[in-house]
């Protein structure tokens, strides 16, 4: 039996047979517990996204932004019952709190409309927060998703899709691309080409240097505790942090104009699509691990699908970033929605012909990566309010977690890594689970928000 820290075993059902097993055994029993999935209806994945979005949006209007409470117990705590109970949490929860924001929202126009009376006029510069509203969010999701997958009060369908089909899990690694890319440089003010361009090709290559240092010490780490891992995700040597540092590099090299990396991301897309229907993917699927590339064939070819979702973010942080200057609210929410609909239709097509599978980050699953964030953008756009709004607080939460985001992720690894190496997970029944799910997103939570307070940021890309 796998020793604990001295309290943790109080967590485990006595009875439960996963005490007894040995360590190889558990090990076995905690891979096939994410394996085999075949993922979730994409409506379900869509109610249980917006929860954070529209709660965040909540508290922000009802001045209680500034609060951590507030936050915990109507922002995280929701996001994370969303997640475990998604029949009751989600519909329940989207309902009152779509109905209070439309409320929340028209008395705020009113409020704006007398305010614009008294100045004789309107604000030209559209400043809004929902940017971060929504990134926040997104984080919020990933990071609860990979420790409470680890317990059976998890529902297995939300667990990422073995092969093909989505699940929540599948959305939040394409999310963390998209959410990445709108932010970025480039999508903000464009590649510098010019010779007095404050980094040269050589210092924007150094910079995915901290990235490959976070991957190399991640695939040690695990191997030296003998960590359980799911090698069809990513490979037997890859991960996330390698696929992060690989786009990265391939943004440097290829510097397309923001206005056009949409189309670039398009015959990406199509190309790629085109090789995994013609040899790809049943390499991808059913190839021998007997070299470097055929022991990651799934991080690396899936690294075209995550560029090509990266380029999609530039191009609508960009246009964006265009609106808000000029002020342009509903002109910014109808272009989200917009697209929204048009790569949802698309990627709902295009899985009739292909399927839809994120591990091999094919043509259905990067166009609904990117209808699921602008639809997300979209939500936090129409209820989130204006910086300049005196009567309103700031969404602290969102505000901590887009900070220092990538650093936070990389927490969020650690205490889940913690907690795996301290109890077996599969052995904690449903109400210990729970609890103890709470008390981890309260303290990340927590010190995302003391870290924000204190000024520090923790960038490592």
């Amino acid at each position: 039996m796998a020793s604990e820290f001295a309290g943790w075993s109080t967590l485990h059902d006595p009875s439960s047979p996963f005490l007894s097993m040995s360590h190889e055994d558990y090990k076995a029993a905690k891979e096939a517990h994410v394996s085999n999935t075949q993922g979730t209806t994409r409506a379900e994945v869509a109610l249980i996204t917006i929860v954070p979005v529209v709660m965040q949006c909540l508290v922000t209007r009802l001045h209680a932004g500034d609060s951590l409470l507030a936050s915990v117990l109507f922002v995280c705590l929701p996001c994370l019952l969303a997640q475990l109970y998604p029949h009751t949490a989600s519909l329940s929860i989207s309902a009152a709190v779509c109905v209070l924001s439309v409320m929340s929202f028209i008395s705020d126009r009113n409020q704006k409309s007398q305010i614009q009376d008294k100045k004789g006029g309107t604000q030209s510069n559209l400043r809004l927060n929902f940017v971060s509203v929504y990134r926040g969010c997104m984080m919020l999701h990933t990071i609860i998703a990979i420790l409470a997958v680890d317990f059976h009060v998890f529902p297995r369908r939300l667990a990422k899709a073995e092969t093909w089909g989505l699940g929540l899990m599948d959305v939040g690694v394409g999310g963390f691309m998209f959410s990445a890319a709108v932010v970025s440089p480039a999508a903000l003010s464009g590649f510098k080409r010019s010779r007095q361009a404050a980094k040269s090709l050589s210092q924007q290559l150094a910079s995915t240097v901290p990235l490959i240092v976070l991957g190399s010490a991640r695939f040690f780490t695990v191997k030296a505790s003998d960590y359980a891992e799911h090698v069809s995700e990513y490979g037997t040597h890859w991960n996330f942090f390698f696929t992060l540092a690989l786009v990265q590099v391939f943004i440097v090299l290829i510097q397309p104009k923001p206005k056009w990396c949409w189309i670039v991301a398009c015959i990406l897309v199509a190309l790629y699509q085109l090789l995994l229907n013609i040899w790809l993917a049943d390499v991808i699927e059913h190839g021998h691990r007997n070299n470097f590339f055929m022991a990651n064939r799934e991080g690396i070819a899936s690294s075209i699908g995550y560029l090509a979702i990266y380029l999609f973010g530039i191009t609508i942080g960009h246009i964006m970033a265009s609106l808000s200057v000029s002020g342009k609210r509903t002109a910014m929410v109808a272009m989200l929605l917009l697209v929204s609909l048009a790569s949802g239709a698309t990627a709902h097509y295009f899985t009739t012909l292909f399927g839809i599978s994120r591990r091999l980050n094919n043509s259905p699953y990067v166009l609904w990566t990117v209808a699921y964030n602008c639809f997300a953008l979209a939500i936090a756009a129409c209820f989130s309010v204006d910086k300049q709004d005196k009567n309103s607080t700031d969404p602290v939460l969102a505000l901590s977690i887009g900070a220092n985001q990538l650093a936070l992720f990389l927490m969020a690894n650690l205490m889940t890594g913690a907690v795996n190496l301290s109890l077996r997970t599969l052995a904690v029944p449903e109400l210990q689970s729970v609890v103890l799910l709470a008390f981890y997103v309260m303290l990340w939570a927590s010190i995302a928000w003391w870290v924000h307070l204190r000024g520090l940021r923790l960038k490592v890309w």
